[in-house]
C-alpha cells in the first residue's frame, strides 16, 4: 500500500473512531450529530466505494430527532469496514 492510500484510510478511520465514541455508553443520538459524523466520513475521503457506502447509510439519519445508538455504530461499523476492505484490495 503506497503512503497515499494509507493515508485515506486512516483518515475515514479516524473519523469513523471518533464518530464510534460518541454514541459509547449511549442508547440514543441525536440524528443531526449523526448526519454530521457521516458527512465528516464523506468529506474524509475520495475512496468511490466508501463514499457510496456513506451516501447509501447517510438517509437514514436525515430525519427526526434521535436514533438508537446501535443503529448509528452498525452504519459506522458498514463504512469502516468497506473503507478496510477497499484498502485490502488496491
Amino acid at each position: 500500500m503506497n503512503a497515499t492510500k494509507e493515508t485515506r484510510t486512516e483518515d475515514i478511520q479516524d473519523v469513523l473512531t471518533a464518530a464510534r465514541a460518541t454514541a459509547d455508553g449511549e442508547d440514543f443520538v441525536s440524528r443531526s450529530r449523526s448526519a454530521d459524523w457521516l458527512l465528516d466520513a464523506l468529506n474524509a475521503t475520495d475512496i468511490p466505494v466508501v463514499r457510496d457506502e456513506i451516501k447509501e447509510v447517510l438517509p437514514d439519519f436525515s430525519h427526526g430527532q434521535i436514533v438508537k445508538a446501535e443503529e448509528f455504530v452498525a452504519a459506522i461499523d458498514r463504512i469502516s469496514m468497506a473503507a478496510m476492505l477497499a484498502s485490502a484490495s488496491e
